[in-house]
């Protein structure tokens, strides 16, 4: 909430003025409430960053330090063997 401010109202429930929209964004909710439209809303931007990022890497518009060839052969190095697919199987597995 870079640009906005958590307000206590007169009733113990809270409100969000946002500064960019000089306006009350969010009335007669909960800290949870709070929590839960700012994981949304971090949420959207950070899946938009994500996905316009992985676009530019495929349409080779951003480039990297490494390719991933480099990193697979830095990876060895450091760790030892390297088996493509075990970090996406590590992650689901981990939830």
């Amino acid at each position: 909430m870079a640009a906005s401010e958590i307000l206590l109202q007169p009733d113990g429930t809270f409100a969000v003025w946002s500064e960019r929209q000089s306006a009350i964004i969010i009335f007669d909710c909960t800290a949870e409430e709070i929590f839960n439209a700012e994981l949304d809303a971090y949420s959207d931007r950070l899946r938009d960053m994500i996905s316009k990022k992985c676009a530019g890497l495929k349409d080779g518009s951003i480039e990297t330090s490494l390719t991933f060839d480099e990193a697979v052969a830095r990876h060895i190095m450091i760790h030892g063997k390297f088996e493509e697919g075990n970090g996406k199987d590590e992650k689901q597995n981990s939830s």
